[in-house]
């Protein structure tokens, strides 16, 4: 029994040695692949055959860099290829072609401890180039002015948990200024000391504390951008108060989905990178705007309102994104939500033809919307021929409405109208309750991408947004049709009769002396006078829905997209400096 115990044992420690040197040389193909694929350089295949002396000796060093492994000395092969950008496949890269990459195979082997002969172990990795950029959307800089300097004080206090005030000059300033994640982290120590350790990953990755982090933006600002002294008291402001939201790594502030080296090097407006800083510490960051009020003279186009009253509630998550990385990275907008936006106007009394008074009860909208964030999407790296050269991005925008509803309640109409009717020329008065219910369609913003935007430098300048979608959450309301329902009351010589009125057709029984097919005949030219005048899309769509639809969208895409870059069922996307063609990543 003994000595199956010691077989056993002797065949485990075999077999753990082999699974060693397994996950030893794939480490060598890994890391050697990545080196030998910095070492392209925009070159062809035929170019690096003609330098292979230089080409071999990088290929032995970046081996023997690696060496320390389990059993014999791992041996190293390699070809150049290109890998299909959408099933990953390699193949061999043609002569006169820059390759995409390097495949390279590690080999390795260890005898036995206990058993004969010895066991090996081959393993495979691709590092080709992967271009990388970052960009932003939204951003804060957008038209700062006074009233602006009042909302960022409250968003900030919002987001920080107390008070802060500060004068529109300090928000200038750090919107005058940029920064780079390589500037921030030199102002860091412990950032500074991975950097000269040459571990960028590390530094994307180390959480610092977000007082530490808010004090080396301003620094760095203030280093390469001469800041003003009230620009530097709001950064002290700011850093003093966030030392309570724990850390954060510029890996997170950044989005970041690589190490790459363009989110180290990209530069983003300071004001942005603070108050992002703070906002995503934080995690909580709404903007409410809770009973909103508008009157008639606010509202385009409403002459025919004696009074227009609207309540509601808006939220706002008015945080700028930014992110990096390479093609299919994406980025957020901020979500908006109207909750229980409700419309009552007064429409005044109408004087319509044939009619003697014509009076219109307050229409009643209810609007409900929330809308899912917009996604900005880095849908290519432009570089220039073999050279690497940066030359700009595409990107693209998706927006979708979650929930979108508009309930327009059915509108009260009350109208009388004077006649003689009958082959006796009775005198008789015809009073209108009527109810006009209207069936709007509400266009929603479109699901999925939209068609991409290019930028490109030159002509373009960084910062520059690229802009995307309408401006407006709320579309237009358009009725197809009217359904005219209610009441018909006739006098004859003070008797009223009540008759049904149902999408337009007169039921019940008529007043003596009077047939319903004459009443019918009599009421259809007044009935139309009356959904012309007051109910169709000229009237109340157009004179009391839409004007309102229009200031709701002004109020979203206007002092919020102003004060707090937000832009309504789309984005704006700044492309920032500058792209990187050089970056590397393992494939498959």
């Amino acid at each position: 029994m003994l000595t199956v115990i010691v077989l056993s044992a002797a065949f485990t420690v075999d077999l753990g040695m082999q699974r060693v040197v397994r996950a030893d040389v794939q480490r060598v193909a890994d890391v050697v692949a990545l080196d030998m694929a910095r070492e392209i350089r925009g070159r062809t295949v035929a170019e690096i055959q003609a330098d292979a002396t230089a080409w071999d000796a990088a290929l032995a060093a970046a081996t023997a860099r690696n060496s320390d492994i389990l059993g014999d000395a791992p041996t190293v092969t390699y070809r150049l290829v290109d890998v299909d950008p959408t099933t990953g496949a390699v193949s061999d890269a043609a002569t006169a072609d820059v390759p995409d990459g390097v495949e390279v195979s590690a080999s390795g082997s260890v005898s036995f401890a206990f058993r004969p002969g010895s066991g090996g172990a081959t393993r495979t990795a691709v590092a080709a180039a992967e271009p990388q950029a970052c960009f932003s959307v939204g951003s804060y800089v957008a038209g700062v002015d006074t009233n602006d300097a009042a909302v960022l004080d409250a968003v900030l206090g919002e987001v920080l948990g107390t008070g802060v005030s500060t004068s529109l000059v300090g928000y200038q300033g750090l919107a005058t200024a940029d920064v780079s994640a390589l500037a921030v982290a030199q102002e860091v120590p412990a950032l500074s000391a991975l950097l000269t350790a040459g571990s960028r990953e590390e530094v994307l990755d180390t959480q610092v504390g977000v007082g530490t982090l808010v004090t080396a933006i301003v620094a760095a600002a203030n280093r390469d951008s001469t800041l003003s002294s009230q620009a530097l008291a709001l950064g002290a402001s700011l850093a003093a108060h966030a030392s309570a939201l724990g850390t954060i790594s510029l890996g997170e502030l950044l989005g970041v989905t690589g190490g790459g080296t363009a989110a180290l090097t990209a530069e983003v407006n300071a004001l942005d990178l603070l108050v992002s800083t703070v906002q995503v510490a934080n995690g909580e960051y709404f903007l409410d705007a809770s009973d909103i009020a508008l009157s008639t003279a606010a509202v385009p186009g409403t002459s025919s309102l004696a009074s227009l009253g609207l309540t509601g509630d808006l939220h706002a998550i008015p945080a700028p994104s930014t992110s990096c990385g390479p093609v299919g990275t994406t980025a957020d907008t901020a979500s908006v939500s109207l909750d229980d936006l409700t419309l009552a106007a007064t429409v005044t009394p109408l004087s319509l033809a044939g009619l003697t008074s014509v009076t219109v009860d307050p229409v009643g909208l209810t609007l409900d919307a929330d809308t899912a964030r917009a996604t900005a999407q880095l849908t290519d790296v432009e570089c220039v021929g073999d050279t690497g050269t940066a030359e700009g991005i595409d990107a693209a925008v998706a927006s979708t409405a979650v929930a979108l509803s508009a309930a327009l309640e059915p509108v009260g109409v009350h109208a009388t109208a004077s006649l003689t009717l009958g082959p006796l020329s009775l005198p008789v008065t015809l009073t209108f309750e009527l109810e006009l219910s209207p069936e709007p369609s509400l266009a929603t913003v479109p699901a999925g991408y939209g068609a991409a935007q290019s930028f490109r430098s030159p002509p373009g300048s960084y910062g520059t947004a690229m802009s995307f979608g309408s401006g407006s959450l709320i579309q237009r309301l358009d009725a197809d049709s009217l359904t005219v329902g209610g009441n018909v009351v006739v006098t004859v010589a003070g008797v009223d009769t009540a008759l049904q009125l149902t999408d337009g057709v007169l039921t019940g029984t008529a007043p003596t002396g009077l047939s319903l097919s004459l009443l019918q005949t009599a009421a259809n030219p007044l009935l139309g006078t009356i959904v012309n005048g007051v109910g169709s899309v000229p009237g109340v769509l157009e004179d009391v829905v839409n004007p309102l639809l229009e200031t709701v969208n002004g109020l979203l895409a206007g002092p919020l997209h102003d004060a707090l870059g937000l832009t309504i069922a789309g984005a704006d996307v700044y492309p920032l400096p500058s792209p990187d063609c050089d970056d590397i990543a393992l494939r498959g």
